[in-house]
């Protein structure tokens, strides 16, 4: 058994890799999935104590599938970061409308 290099087409965030880890070792895809063994480095996912044999029968799918899965958990992520962004942006707009109403609503004579 040996360690299995996986190139993925560019580099994951920490945020998508820690969550891809999770994904890996908690789930159960299979009768021959074994959690422990998948982790992100750079942009390569590493599939230690296995064999390519065993990678391309067993384990490629269930790749793809938390691939899959980390993708989508990080474009809910974006979407609820740009959200709440927006919502600091409206809350922060509307701040300075009742500042800018209020001194204009002031007289001092």
């Amino acid at each position: 058994l040996y360690l299995v290099p996986l190139r993925l087409s560019r580099q994951p965030s920490r945020n998508w890799a820690a969550y891809f880890e999770r994904a890996w070792n908690g789930g159960f895809f299979s009768t021959m999935h074994r959690a422990g063994i998948a982790s992100v480095s750079g942009d390569r996912i590493l599939l230690d104590g296995t064999t390519v044999e065993e990678v391309a029968k067993h384990h490629l799918e269930t790749v793809r599938k938390v691939v899959l899965e980390a993708n989508e958990w990080e474009r809910q992520a974006h979407a609820a970061e740009q959200l709440e962004r927006q919502r600091q942006a409206n809350a922060e707009a509307e701040r300075q409308d009742r500042i800018h109403a209020a001194l204009y609503e002031m007289k001092f004579d």
